[in-house]
């Protein structure tokens, strides 16, 4: 008769039993610090990056205007902060100098197909602070950096005191619903709130009968003892 041998079970250490069970509960409660973590996380999306000012696009000489009169018009440029004081310098503009002029508006002078350059400076808490929108009847297209130039070749910001102060956005407008304002740009459409207040500023051509005492004056860099050939001028504000 054949007999069948029963196997006999292999004896386990001590220790192993306690094992296991310590690994289980760790486990658990890894598991459960996991989901408290996730429970008490925010649903909100993650804050944006810092915005960076983008740098000047082109160089410009920036000045104030001390006096005007008679197509002469005493200029200061601007200087830093403790720098040494200026010597006003008197520019006589030839007929043929190209003068355009930012005038204030509201949003009721916006009008499809103007465009727009949105002006500001960085701001921690929303990315950037709006300091002026300039609009403008041209039909060129922009250019690769997504800004409109005028038939003198400014986009509108180049008359700001502030040095921190940078376009940061141009486009076309496309729709007036309210205060909503929607531009199409290079990165497709923004939309934009604007409130009654607003600094806005319509970017036409003028002449230099229209610069005043406390102006701003912004032209492209010129050799000392000769004029410029394209001014913007901006109003002193309030």
């Amino acid at each position: 008769m054949q007999q069948t041998a029963t196997p006999r079970l292999s004896r386990l250490p001590g220790w192993t039993l306690p094992a296991v069970v310590l690994v289980i509960v760790l486990g658990a409660l890894g598991a459960v610090l996991l989901l408290a973590q996730r429970a008490s996380g925010s649903d909100a999306p993650p804050q944006p990056a810092p915005f960076v000012v983008p740098g000047p696009l082109e160089p410009f000489e920036r000045f104030s205007v001390q006096a005007a009169a008679s197509g002469k018009i005493v200029v200061v440029r601007d200087a830093p902060k403790g720098a040494p004081a200026v010597t006003p310098l008197e520019l006589n503009l030839p007929a043929d100098t190209k003068v355009e002029r930012l005038t204030p508006i509201t949003l009721a002078g916006l009008r499809v197909g103007d465009s727009v350059t949105v002006s500001g400076v960085p701001n921690p808490v929303r990315n950037f602070a709006i300091r002026r929108i300039v609009v403008m009847s041209n039909t060129a297209p922009a250019r690769s950096d997504g800004f409109v130039r005028s038939a003198a070749g400014f986009i509108g910001d180049e008359t700001q005191a502030d040095p921190l102060e940078r376009a940061i956005l141009g486009g076309t407008v496309e729709a007036i619903q309210g205060k909503i304002l929607s531009l199409r740009g290079p990165n497709g459409v923004v939309q934009m709130t604007i409130e009654p207040k607003a600094p806005m500023f319509r970017l036409e051509a003028s002449t230099p009968d229209a610069i005043r005492e406390g102006d701003r004056l912004a032209a492209r860099p010129f050799p000392a003892g000769s004029a410029p050939t394209a001014v913007l001028t901006e109003p002193a504000r309030p």
